[in-house]
């Protein structure tokens, strides 16, 4: 079982690498729109006041999952 501080530590490494809409709209070469129509789709976000953030490592291990060998 995990200790509080070892939960506070997770949050803190997700915090570490967050991205906006334009940051993954950008290293997905997608419009902005499209992000945002498909976000719910394909990784999670969190919001900061109105704005949307994602977690660059789910956004980057969700591209890896999408390449064909």
């Amino acid at each position: 079982m995990k200790r509080k501080s070892e939960d506070r530590n997770d949050s803190i490494e997700f915090l570490d690498e967050l991205w906006t809409v334009d940051d993954v709209a950008a290293y997905l070469r997608k419009p902005v729109s499209w992000v945002h129509d498909n976000h719910r789709k394909y990784f999670h976000a969190a919001r900061v006041g109105r704005e949307l953030r994602f977690s660059a490592n789910e956004v980057k291990k969700w591209i890896s999952g999408q390449i064909r060998p």
